[in-house]
């Protein structure tokens, strides 16, 4: 059922891109595999706009996130070891069990709203 959920959001976030013509620099295949597996290791979704997707137990590890909105997203406990989240948008985000080892969250604007400073690797360092 979750993962229908997720395919079903992740088709209909597609879509708007596709019908509204707007340029992402996120690679679309990258996309849909996330929407259509839950999974999708080293993937390039930089730019991408995941506000309030649901990515509950999904595996972005070492996936480039950069710039990369995701507010009010739900990421529980979602593998995101060695993502790129630098720059990217957390504000409101669940990342309630999520791993983040050895993720760049540099200049990230954190779950409330904060800016993580130049050194937060692994953890948001203010």
């Amino acid at each position: 059922m979750k993962r229908i959920v997720l395919m079903v959001f992740m088709v209909m976030f597609l879509g708007m891109f596709i019908i509204l013509g707007r340029a992402a620099a996120f690679n679309e295949l990258d996309m849909k595999k996330l929407a259509t597996t839950g999974w999708c290791d080293r993937c390039d979704l930089s730019g991408a706009d995941l506000s309030k997707a649901y990515l509950k137990y999904t595996h972005l590890i070492e996936a480039n996130l950069y710039d990369t909105r995701l507010t009010g997203a739900i990421l529980r406990g979602a593998n995101l070891s060695g993502a790129n989240l630098s720059e990217a948008i957390l504000t409101g985000a669940d990342l309630t069990g999520a791993n983040l080892s050895r993720a760049n969250l540099r200049w990230a604007t954190w779950t409330d709203g904060s800016k993580c400073g130049a050194s937060s690797f692994g953890e948001c360092k203010r």
